[in-house]
């Protein structure tokens, strides 16, 4: 059978449809077949995903759009956002073409990060049902099914991008709110997942909100977001998180001895 056309001219590319429901488009996206699976509300925005153990979670988010002037608050900076956060978590099972809800959040928070790290989910800062940002952070178990609370950030953040690396969760840039006070930050956070503490790291050349971060060969690397100043940054930040190795100096020779 011929393959109908490209929007771009192009003869499309082959369909694949391996055991199961999900079909597969090579250089083109699909969708998963709606009458068998539909995201609940059909919404989360702000919402966080995470991949771990086959397994992908949709996490909190805001449950509706934003009123208009809650939105324009929002694009002002000022911090009096009244979102609606969202306690929810959704497992999808990419295999199996399934998905249901699983132990909420403890507390709502959209705007927020999570990542996975040694077969956990860390989920950090974000903005609260206050609309203001936090610094909490929330563990949770597959294995259990449960959350747990983890240790604070030094600083509250919302609008931050977080990724881990070398058993490391960093929490990158971001917006900070004390009441009605906001600015964006250069500041980056890394919780030890061993030791679990958080530590500082040097800060970034400028400050970011709205940031996006990944890993590459054990650099980190920061793309993009906004400035203090309102201004779209095109600026690539990299950060090696390896310490550094400390050179011992060689012990002092001593003096000739006189015969």
């Amino acid at each position: 059978m011929a393959m109908p056309p490209s929007p771009h001219g192009h003869p499309a590319p082959p369909l694949m449809q391996p055991s199961g429901s999900l079909i597969f488009k090579l250089s083109a996206w699909s969708l998963c077949r709606a009458e068998t699976l539909t995201l609940p509300l059909g919404r989360w925005m702000w919402a966080e995903a995470v991949a771990l153990d086959k397994e992908i979670y949709l996490i909190g988010g805001e449950a509706s759009q934003l009123p208009a002037a809650a939105a324009h608050a929002d694009s002002q900076g000022d911090g009096s956002v009244a979102a609606e956060p969202s306690v929810r978590v959704w497992r999808f099972s990419p295999e199996a073409n399934v998905g249901c809800d699983v132990a909420p959040l403890p507390r709502a928070r959209t705007r927020h990060a999570a990542v996975a790290c040694a077969g956990r989910i860390f989920v950090f800062g974000g903005m609260g049902e206050s609309g203001l940002g936090v610094a909490s952070m929330d563990i949770f178990d597959p294995l259990r099914g449960i959350w747990e609370p983890g240790p604070r950030m030094h600083s509250v953040r919302y609008g931050h991008c977080g990724v881990a690396v070398g058993g490391l969760v960093f929490a990158i840039g971001g917006r900070r709110s004390a009441g009605y006070c906001v600015d964006e930050a250069d500041m980056v956070e890394a919780f030890n997942v061993e030791t679990g503490v958080w530590q500082s790291v040097p800060p970034m050349h400028s400050s970011r909100v709205g940031a996006a971060c990944t890993t590459f060969n054990g650099l980190l690397y920061v793309f993009g977001g906004r400035s203090y100043a309102g201004n779209r940054l095109s600026a690539l930040g990299v950060y090696d998180p390896t310490p550094p190795v400390r050179q011992e100096a060689p012990p002092p020779s001593s003096p000739p001895r006189r015969p």
